[in-house]
């Protein structure tokens, strides 16, 4: 009771809920008019309520103007009750939303908007058909340098191709003409799939290859522009290619397989040098392959071999801090000098003291 009476004090004493009482019929109607005219949204008028017979409604919208109401003649109800521009005076001027300050009549602008777009419409939908009726069409002619022709036997099936035709599904005895025509084919597949078998092969099946790679090469049946093509693109992933093959010392045959070329002078002893510098992630790889190369130069030619005259070259190919994975090597694949008395020649008298290992690590008990 003392809370209802603190709140009526508060609204001025006006009661929240107004209090239901008998009321007479001019009451309910006052009230509904209020109701109503609290309901109507300003600044309009209640058209439908009114007695407008005859009339229409007046304009809703944009101001007369710079408009487009006003550039295609919409008006309101008081100006001869229709659509369109006034009848009598045809030079009404107006202005149009454009990038120009031009003003012309409506009758002109109409027409040429029209022809606009209707010329716009045409030549999207059917295009420039001046030529193409003119000149009947004719079939474009397949040449080889379209990549679907272009394209060749993908690597999978230069293999199959391989065991059937080269290996005959043994591995120790290889038919000699069938090896010396595969290696005439001078493109890069045929390169990466000998070459690649070359590096899993046997050592006796390898001795047989590398006399079909020297054949070959002095009858100059071989492409050695495709050939190193080949070879730069390999020796990045010659480490994926050991490791899935399971072949160590794949980075020696790969140069000794290259050998060949430089022993005859057909590829720079510098071309392979930079080669093995791209030889990734494994200084080790790249100590393996230089010493492939020299061991199978020494072989070819004990009197006076190409690496006498590029000792500089060679060196630089070696790696004597090798690291793998930015980790030092435990081993460099270097060999002593004793064992290989040419590489005094070439490293120098102390470079076995200048090689750099990775501590071994300590086994525990």
């Amino acid at each position: 009771m003392i809370m209802d009476t603190m709140d009526l004090r508060r609204c001025q004493w006006v009661a929240r809920r107004e209090t239901e009482t008998v009321k007479t019929k001019d009451e309910i109607h006052k009230q509904f008019h209020q109701q109503k005219a609290k309901q109507a949204p300003k600044g309009r008028k209640n058209f439908r309520h009114h007695d407008h017979r005859g009339q229409r409604p007046p304009q809703i919208g944009p101001p007369m103007g710079n408009s487009r109401g006003a550039a295609i003649g919409i008006r309101s109800s008081g100006q001869n009750r229709g659509w369109g521009p006034p009848r009598g005076n045809s030079t009404t001027s107006f202005a149009i939303r454009s990038n120009t300050q031009d003003v012309r009549p409506n009758t002109e602008v109409r027409k040429f908007l029209k022809q606009d777009s209707n010329s716009s419409q045409n030549s999207r939908r059917f295009g420039n058909r001046q030529d193409s009726a003119r000149s009947p069409r004719t079939p474009v002619a397949q040449t080889a340098s379209s990549p679907r022709m272009a394209r060749g036997p993908s690597k999978k099936d230069l293999k199959e191709k391989f065991k059937k035709d080269v290996l005959c599904g043994e591995n120790k005895n290889l038919d000699d003409k069938k090896v010396d025509k595969w290696l005439q084919t001078a493109t890069e597949g045929n390169y990466a799939v000998f070459f690649e078998y070359f590096l899993t092969a046997s050592s006796a099946c390898q001795a047989q290859l590398l006399v079909n790679v020297r054949d070959a090469n002095r009858s100059k049946k071989v492409n050695h522009k495709t050939l190193i093509a080949w070879a730069r693109k390999f020796a990045p992933t010659l480490n994926d290619f050991a490791s899935e093959q399971d072949t160590p010392k794949a980075a020696e045959y790969f140069g000794r397989s290259l050998s060949e070329f430089v022993h005859t002078g057909s590829v720079p002893i510098q071309v392979l040098v930079n080669l093995c510098s791209t030889i990734k992630e494994d200084d080790e790889a790249r100590n393996k392959f230089m010493m492939g190369l020299l061991k199978s130069l020494l072989e070819l030619n004990e009197e006076s071999p190409q690496i006498f005259d590029n000792l500089d070259v060679i060196a630089k190919g070696f790696c004597l801090e090798p690291k793998k994975f930015g980790k030092p090597c435990r081993r460099s694949s270097i060999p002593a000098s004793e064992d290989f008395p040419v590489l005094t020649k070439i490293l120098g008298e102390d470079y076995e003291k200048r090689i750099k290992l990775g501590a071994s690590p300590v086994r525990k008990r």
